[in-house]
């Protein structure tokens, strides 16, 4: 029987719930792992996990009992507070070594400088905060594939980002509009030097080609 003082919420076995329970003998949190269960487990576990540990194990007194699950708590809280923001930071270095990227910025200056990108989209055109993909950099060679969004005055795009060495990337650009609004297809050949050809555009309704020069 649960003495009445110890009654109450636990929180190292909702925080910790199948890991809490291998470290107080209580084998039904591993429940958690069934999917009808993942949800409500932990909550179970709060409400009558005091109740289980109590009964699955031996202690010296309920003040023993009480130092151990705030132990227990301690340790959950930080593992809730400390793991997202450790993921956070990890997120923010990566989108950080895209941005500073060579592909990245050759990518974005040919899109900001293309008259046709400047049409569609309208001026100014600047990039989203976040930028996913892969970069893979061997001695003096590499490829990329990376992925951000843009946005001008008049509509918003996708630029999907393909480099194959430090001299040739290819850069693809999807814009989105609502019913029947084309989008916007954009592909070049862009050197270390930002120069560029092989620019063409598409759309659902049409199809047109074109080719240019920039620095």
């Amino acid at each position: 029987m649960l003495p009445s003082e110890l009654r109450g919420w636990n929180w190292g076995a909702f925080f910790l719930n199948w890991v809490w329970g291998l470290g107080n003998q209580t084998y039904i949190a591993l429940l958690v792992f069934l999917p009808p269960a993942t949800f409500v487990m932990p909550i179970v576990l709060g409400i009558r996990g005091n109740q289980w540990a109590w009964a699955n194990n031996t202690w010296e007194s309920t003040e023993h009992f009480r130092k151990v699950q705030r132990n227990w708590a301690r340790v959950g809280v930080t593992v809730v507070t400390v793991t997202p923001t450790v993921f956070l930071l990890l997120f923010l270095s990566v989108n950080w070594f895209f941005k500073n990227s060579e592909v990245y910025a050759t990518s974005l200056g040919l899109v900001r400088q293309h008259p046709l990108v400047q049409a569609e989209l309208g001026v100014p055109i600047e990039p989203g905060w976040a930028v996913s993909g892969s970069i893979n950099i061997q001695n003096q060679s590499g490829t990329a594939e990376i992925e951000y969004s843009v946005s001008g005055s008049s509509l918003e795009a996708t630029v999907y980002v393909e480099g194959i060495s430090r001299a040739r990337c290819t850069v693809t650009l999807n814009g989105h509009r609502a019913r029947n609004q084309p989008a916007l297809r954009v592909v070049s050949a862009a050197s270390s030097s930002a120069s560029c050809s092989n620019i063409s555009s598409s759309s659902r309704c049409h199809a047109r080609e074109l080719s240019a020069n920039t620095s």
